[in-house]
C-alpha cells in the first residue's frame, strides 16, 4: 500500500478492492500515463524489497475509459484484472527462463512485461495486430 500512495499524483485515487487487491483511478490519464505510473510503483517496490526475504511481488493490469465507447467500471475493472492475471503468468515464465527463481523477475523484465500488455491494449483498442512480449537481460 504505501509502495502505491508514494508512486501517485495527488489527483489519482488509490483503494483496496479487497485482501491484497487495489484499484488506482488515474483522471486525466492514458495508458501511456499508467505505464509511467506503473514504473513508478515497480521501482517503489523493488526499493522495499532491498534485503527483503521473501520479497513482495506484483502483477498490474491497466485500461483505458474510452469516451466513444462507454463501459461500465465493472467491465473495466474485469479487463484489467484479466490483464493482470496474464502479466502474472507470463511473470511465472519467466522465472522459469531465469533458472526457475521464485518471487519476481528482474525489474526488466517485469516493465517488459508492463511494456507489452500496454501495446496489447493499445493494439486491441486500435484493431491492430499486439506485438509479442520480449524478455530483457
Amino acid at each position: 500500500a504505501d509502495a502505491l500512495a508514494g508512486s501517485v499524483r495527488e489527483s489519482d485515487i488509490c483503494g483496496r478492492l479487497g485482501g491484497d487487491e487495489f484499484a488506482i483511478l488515474l483522471p486525466q490519464s492514458n495508458l501511456d500515463a499508467a505505464q509511467g505510473t506503473i514504473h513508478r510503483i515497480q521501482s517503489a517496490l523493488d526499493a522495499l524489497n532491498a534485503g527483503r526475504k521473501p520479497p513482495i511481488g506484483i502483477s498490474m493490469g491497466a485500461r483505458e475509459l474510452d469516451h466513444k465507447n462507454m463501459r461500465s467500471v465493472d467491465e473495466l475493472l474485469a479487463e484489467a484484472d484479466a490483464e493482470m492475471y496474464r502479466v502474472k503468468h507470463a511473470r511465472k515464465a519467466l522465472a522459469g527462463l531465469h533458472g526457475g527463481q521464485k518471487g519476481p523477475c528482474g525489474m526488466e523484465d517485469l516493465l517488459a512485461l508492463a511494456d507489452a500488455e500496454m501495446n496489447r491494449a493499445k493494439a486491441v483498442r486500435k484493431n491492430e495486430p499486439p506485438h509479442a512480449p520480449q524478455a530483457q537481460g
